[in-house]
């Protein structure tokens, strides 16, 4: 039953996709790159629901971005990936406009952590 909810969840989200991508696409772009954009984006989306079914059969405890966390990195990538998550839909809800700006900052203050001069 799991397998058979799980196709139709990935199918709808294949179609919706393409059904919202389509009118913006073929009119920013035309008519046969649009095509091509939709082509490629349904083949990214089959991959990538490929690698999330292949990692999910081989950790079936995983139900969230934050258990996903804690299979890479353990009790901290928990934290820190649920944490993310949190923080990032409550600004979401709040102030919807803001997302690059607030995904731009994010990366450079994870940067700034990473890569400081000696």
């Amino acid at each position: 039953m799991y397998r058979i909810k799980s196709s139709i969840f990935l199918i709808n989200l294949q179609i919706g996709i393409g059904v919202l991508a389509l009118p913006n696409t073929l009119h920013a772009i035309g008519m046969i790159p649009g095509i091509i954009c939709i082509l490629a984006s349904g083949l990214i989306t089959t991959y990538l629901d490929t690698v999330i079914g292949t990692f999910k059969r081989g950790h079936p405890e995983v139900y969230s971005i934050a258990d996903t966390g804690y299979v890479m990195f353990g009790r901290f990538g928990k934290e820190l990936f649920g944490g993310m998550y949190w923080v990032r839909f409550h600004h979401q809800s709040r102030f919807p406009r803001a997302d690059l700006r607030y995904s731009a900052y994010l990366l450079e203050l994870v940067r700034s952590w990473h890569f400081r001069p000696p």
